[in-house]
């Protein structure tokens, strides 16, 4: 849970609705009516909600935008970017694109992957893979979120063909 906004009697909290790779902020009564999603753009979203619940600070990014800082009223509305999340060091830089996927286990189990490629990817060149595995299915560690220092060091490795 975010906050709470008592006038309204409305608790504010993050989810993965849509995609597990994601997480968005929301509001829903205290009566369990009136969902509503606050978020908009595709990535990870994360609210600090104001004391009395009328405005949230909220936090994005995906994989690429690195984390931006914005006041919300309680509806999600945009009132100020307070940090745009531009890092001038990248500006220009050919990035590599990270393709999203998922497979599904023998015993059903829905796993994801990111799929970091040189910039000058070729589809008919062989490439050197680096696998790099977490714990298991309940720690999700492939998200739509900007992950600075390892999509970075995963980028460098793929652009030098390693």
């Amino acid at each position: 849970m975010h906050g709470l906004d008592p006038a309204r009697r409305r608790v504010f909290f993050q989810a993965t609705e849509r995609d597990p790779r994601q997480r968005h902020v929301y509001s829903i009564g205290l009566d369990g009516r009136g969902l509503a999603r606050l978020s908009r753009e595709d990535g990870t979203h994360t609210a600090l909600v104001a004391p009395g619940g009328g405005a949230y600070l909220g936090t994005f990014s995906s994989l690429d935008a690195p984390t931006s800082t914005a006041l919300h009223a309680s509806d999600g509305r945009l009132l100020k970017v307070l940090e745009d999340g531009a890092i001038p060091a990248l500006q220009g830089r050919q990035r590599s694109p990270v393709e999203l996927g998922s497979f599904t286990t023998p015993d059903g189990a829905r796993l994801y992957t990111g799929l970091v490629k040189p910039p000058d990817f070729v589809p008919t060149r062989r490439y050197p893979a680096l696998l790099y595995v977490y714990g298991g299915p309940h720690v999700q560690t492939v998200l739509d979120e900007w992950d600075g220092r390892r999509r970075l060091f995963f980028e460098h490795l793929a652009a030098r063909g390693l």
